[in-house]
């Protein structure tokens, strides 16, 4: 099911997996930082009423890159939820963009993140196949 949706962003639940994914669309090449912040705040509300086995977070079209002002923001916002919440797994579809890639690994080192089991995937198979989950699950629209 859709827990929501933007012109940046979608965020799909599903219920039998335990699991979250959040797809970034290419329109995050014209994300501000402030619509960016609330784009995370909506995550964390998610995440808390969620309580996610699993997340994926496709950034396949991801083209904003996180400031260092962020990072930790970020992982005291968005990581500490989902270690509080006992997600067990962090999945990453990396984003074709070098420096998007490097802000993102970035905010992957802070203190809750460190906490957390998080990989980053270039193949959307092989993320499922670490989840152990069935692609063609994921591909399936409520």
């Amino acid at each position: 099911m859709v827990l929501h949706s933007s012109q940046y962003s979608k965020i799909k639940y599903f219920p039998q997996l335990g699991l979250i994914n959040y797809v970034w669309f290419a329109t995050s090449k014209e994300i501000k930082e402030e619509d960016f912040v609330e784009e995370m705040e909506v995550f964390a509300k998610i995440i808390d009423q969620y309580k996610p086995r699993y997340v994926i977070v496709d950034q396949s079209n991801f083209f904003f890159v996180i400031v260092p002002s962020l990072h930790k923001w970020l992982d005291e916002t968005i990581h500490r939820r989902l270690f509080e919440n006992r997600c067990e797994k962090l999945a990453f579809l990396v984003s074709p963009d070098i420096m998007t890639r490097l802000s993102v690994s970035l905010v992957n080192q802070g203190q809750y993140s460190m906490l957390l089991d998080v990989r980053f995937f270039e193949n959307y198979d092989e993320l499922c196949k670490w989840l152990d989950v069935d692609s063609q699950v994921l591909e399936q629209t409520e």
